[in-house]
């Protein structure tokens, strides 16, 4: 019977952590997306350059109609990385915080969405309002009210 009360809160941790969602950190993936394409660019430009022959790269050696001073050749291979680096940095970081904007957004639909179930299931309370009657001073001679001001006022009274 114990092993069963002490399963039931570490269900609802485990379901509580299935629900909530991973932020991704958005410098992190574009530095990883960055070196991954510059390195990309790197090792492609290199082995065209140690491959040799006639004509070397064509293909790859359209990139520097996008990158400035890119070429198919040592130099270009580690320009390439540059600009590798900077293009999947960018990618990288875009695509994290459109993950994160839209995450953030689910989440807030599902809190308002709780919010409002929770408003509809609960049953409307009774409008009671409680009244505390006045309270009077056997002591003091003019604390019961009269007509013209309350005891509560704080003022004193004529003589």
């Amino acid at each position: 019977m114990d092993s069963e009360k002490s399963m039931q809160p570490e269900q609802e941790l485990n379901q509580m952590v299935l629900t909530q969602v991973i932020r991704m950190n958005a410098t992190i993936n574009g530095i990883v997306a960055g070196l991954l394409i510059g390195v990309i660019f790197l090792i492609a430009t290199l082995w065209l350059v140690i491959k040799g022959g006639e004509v070397v790269g064509p293909h790859l050696g359209l990139l520097d109609q996008y990158f400035w001073g890119y070429s198919v050749t040592y130099f270009g291979s580690l320009v390439g990385f540059f600009y590798g680096f900077v293009v999947g940095f960018a990618i990288g970081y875009f695509v994290s915080w459109t993950y994160n904007l839209l995450a953030d957004l689910r989440a807030r639909l599902r809190d308002r969405l709780a919010r409002r179930r929770q408003k509809v299931s609960l049953p409307k309370p009774e409008y009671n309002p409680v009244v505390a009657p006045p309270i009077y001073s056997a002591s003091l001679p003019n604390s019961a009210p009269n007509g013209n001001e309350p005891a509560h006022s704080g003022s004193k009274s004529r003589l």
